[in-house]
């Protein structure tokens, strides 16, 4: 029994003051239920019947409600005080590791005489001590686990249809790679397979399969499993990878797929994307209930924080219908789309991906200061750059007044304290195989801020591609002038050939100069009168 505390005994040592008022630490006498449920802090409250009995304690006659959590076979067993809980929720789980791996108790100590002075040594008093136990070292020194997992879990990929990741040594040959369907194999395909070529035996969802069997990781083929226990857990996917996140659901909740097609089948019917067969199995429900949360939400709702909801809604839970969502919104307020588009660009999204770049009609009704803009312009120049002008020597002054002049009459030619990588500012690609072109949007920020700008000045350009330097142009060209090297734009390219070039793995130096800037097919040019 806990107490008496409280009002029954205000001076007990469980009484703290919360609010201004002295409460029980541990919130007792509790409330009497007659069923055991979870309050919204994620523990539970017990049942806790009202029977009328009561016993006395400390002259005080308690009740169910003081009665502490126990177990009795446990408390006769080990003949201690032992408080029982249940575990089932994911703060009780996170409790109980928080313990078990949290290290080793230490102190923090410093040994001086009486007799010294005390003189504050901050390395002193940091020292740490640690004191080992003999069952402790005993148990390291013959090598015993210190902590063990059963039932065993094993971890399962999610990927998409020809998306899994493939390992390989850098000195293979990359056709033969390709060419040998074996080091394709997943768990996830030998799983499909698995259920296609044994179409009599029980059928499981992917978590479930892995308790009826076993992966062997040699041969990437699934057996029966004959002994043993195992748990499956399938990797996190966020809501905003989309189809990743769908397929994850599906494959969590539908028993005996054969393929990824599969997947996408319902009721005989082909489904074009998995979100669509996760709605048509009843995996998730419809976007009603988004339509609820913007109903409640502009009641309460000023129009900033209900653009930066649908933002976040778009971002984060991927809506089936932005377009229908949108219109439904807009008969409460008149919204911006420039405001909205300004959201998602924070957070690196557009309207295009959303199926909304109708909101925005033509490019003249975007807002030319966006996010980028602004940043750019409102930068503080230190005054240590603009005194830098006064030291130049008389080869930096001539490039220096070329380059001013060439800006200030807009004449396009071939280490700003706001300055950006090349592949963060022009969203340059990393892998040339899939794509050449830069990833920036013609109606987005970036575009924006490129079209203002009147002078790039790329800082260490012999270490860049030459692929580098054509995407650049045909961004350029795309945004701006077309049929004008760099779109017109007064392009300044810095660096020294002989320090260091472009880093290509296994190329000889001719090889490598033909990757570098100096062969750029003529973009620059050398007239710079």
């Amino acid at each position: 029994m806990h107490g008496p505390c409280g009002v029954l005994d205000p001076q007990c040592s469980c009484m703290i003051m919360q609010n201004g008022k002295p409460q029980c630490k541990h919130h007792y006498p509790k409330e009497l239920s007659a069923f055991t449920t979870h309050a919204d802090d994620g523990y539970p409250i017990y049942r806790r019947r009202n029977t009328g009995e009561t016993i006395c304690v400390r002259k005080v006659e308690l009740d169910n409600r003081w009665v502490i959590p126990y177990n009795s076979y446990l408390l006769a067993y080990f003949d201690c005080h032992i408080n029982v809980e249940i575990c089932s929720t994911i703060k009780a789980v996170k409790y109980l590791y928080e313990y078990v791996y949290k290290g080793h108790d230490k102190i923090s100590f410093s040994i001086r005489s009486n007799s010294e002075q005390q003189v504050v040594d901050e390395i002193k008093a940091y020292q740490s001590g640690r004191w080992v136990s003999p069952p402790e070292a005993a148990w390291r020194i013959f090598s015993f686990y210190l902590y063990d997992m059963k039932p065993a879990v094993m971890p399962l990929q999610v990927h998409l249809p020809n998306m899994q990741s493939v390992c390989f040594n850098a000195a293979e040959n990359l056709a033969h790679v390709a060419h040998n369907q074996s080091r394709a194999k997943t768990v996830l395909t030998e799983f499909f397979s698995y259920n296609a070529t044994h179409p009599f035996e029980p059928k499981y969802c992917f978590p479930e399969f892995v308790e009826h069997h076993v992966w062997h990781s040699q041969s990437k083929s699934w057996n029966t499993r004959k002994r043993g226990t195992s748990i499956g857990r399938l990797a996190f996917v966020a809501p905003c990878e989309g189809e990743r996140y769908f397929l994850r659901l599906l494959l969590a909740h539908v028993v005996g797929p054969c393929s990824f097609a599969d997947r996408l089948t319902v009721d005989g019917h082909t489904c074009s994307t998995f979100h669509e067969a996760t709605l048509k199995r009843g995996v998730v429900e419809p976007d009603d209930w988004i339509d609820r949360c913007l109903d409640d939400a502009v009641t309460v709702h000023m129009p900033h924080a209900l653009r930066r909801l649908f933002a976040t809604i778009l971002f984060f839970l991927k809506p089936s219908n932005p377009a229908q969502m949108w219109d439904s919104l807009t008969e409460f307020y008149l919204l911006t789309c420039q405001s909205l588009a300004s959201f998602l660009e924070n957070i690196g999204r557009s309207l295009k991906e959303y199926g909304l770049e109708h909101l925005c009609g033509s490019e003249d009704i975007l807002v030319q200061r966006t996010r980028y803009v602004i940043d750019a312009l409102d930068a503080p120049i230190p005054e240590a750059c603009n005194a830098a002008r006064k030291q130049l020597n008389n080869e930096q002054r001539i490039a220096y007044k070329c380059i001013i002049s060439h800006v200030k009459r807009k004449k396009p030619a071939s280490n700003m304290p706001t300055s950006r990588t090349a592949h963060s500012r022009f969203k340059l690609p990393v892998d040339y195989g899939q794509s050449f072109t830069c990833n920036v949007g013609k109606q987005s920020s970036v575009a924006s801020l490129i079209k203002e700008s009147s002078l790039i000045i790329w800082d260490e350009a012999s270490m860049a591609r030459r692929e580098n330097i054509e995407s650049l142009d045909l961004l350029l060209r795309d945004l701006c002038l077309p049929d004008v090297p760099f779109g017109g734009k007064v392009v300044v390219s810095s660096g020294d050939f002989r320090q260091t070039v472009p880093i290509v793995p296994k190329k000889s130096q001719q090889e490598i100069i033909g990757y570098s800037l100096v062969h750029t097919c003529g973009l620059f040019s050398p007239d710079l009168n």
